[in-house]
């Protein structure tokens, strides 16, 4: 798949970094305890990574880096259907808002 600005899809070592630090925050009582998934892409305008579970259905993990444990509901985490719907319902807006973000800085600077 081809991820748009400001999504880009991760390679073997990036997505391991990512899992790492999902299983290192997760907590026993959240939702993505256990489950089985793989990281996928990321956001480089914000600490959000995408996953993929084993069903199909997609999970956007906001990250908070603190290398440790979080309590519920952190990290905060939105569940997806399937990888078109979260297509439709964040890859593409983030992109038509990171476009908008670029042609109002070039404005500014002209």
């Amino acid at each position: 798949m081809t991820f748009l600005e400001p999504w880009e899809a991760l390679n073997s070592s990036q997505a391991t970094v990512f899992v790492r630090e999902i299983e290192t925050e997760v907590a026993p009582e959240h939702p993505l305890h256990r489950i089985a998934f793989r990281a996928i892409a990321r956001s480089r305008g914000a600490d959000d990574v995408l996953v993929e579970m084993d069903d199909g259905r997609v999970v956007a993990v906001h990250l908070t880096w603190s290398s440790a444990r979080e309590r519920p509901p952190y990290p905060i985490h939105r569940m997806y259907d399937t990888l078109d719907h979260w297509v439709q319902q964040v890859m593409l807006p983030s992109t038509q808002a990171s476009r908008a973000n670029a042609e109002a800085v070039h404005d500014l600077t002209q």
